[in-house]
């Protein structure tokens, strides 16, 4: 497995809020998430949906795919929608973010 950093923006649609995690291979994803949001949002989350940027420099494999999203899955609740896009979904971000999560979204 690759040693994968990634940084991840996460907004609540409910409260507006948003906050950046990063996510590497020195904690477990699930802890990460846990400790970065437990005082961010209130599980579980509804109507998930986790935009991941693909490029050229992403070093993000199929098998690091599934691990953030049961990592996620296993944090805000069991109901995940994702994607790969190859650019950001919000262009007025700073573009070193590599993923997307939007929770209690439609």
């Amino acid at each position: 497995m690759n040693n994968l950093t990634m940084k991840l923006k996460i907004t609540d649609a409910i409260s507006g809020q948003s906050l950046f995690v990063t996510l590497d291979d020195n904690q477990s994803y699930a802890e990460a998430l846990h400790n970065h949001t437990k005082e961010f949002i209130s599980v579980p989350a509804t109507h998930m949906r986790l935009w991941l940027v693909g490029n050229k420099s992403s070093n993000l494999e199929l098998k690091d795919i599934y691990r953030i999203c049961g990592a996620i899955q296993a944090v805000f609740g069991d109901s995940l929608v994702w994607d790969i896009t190859s650019a950001s979904p919000f262009p007025e971000d700073p573009q070193d973010i590599d993923g997307y999560l939007l929770l209690n979204g439609k």
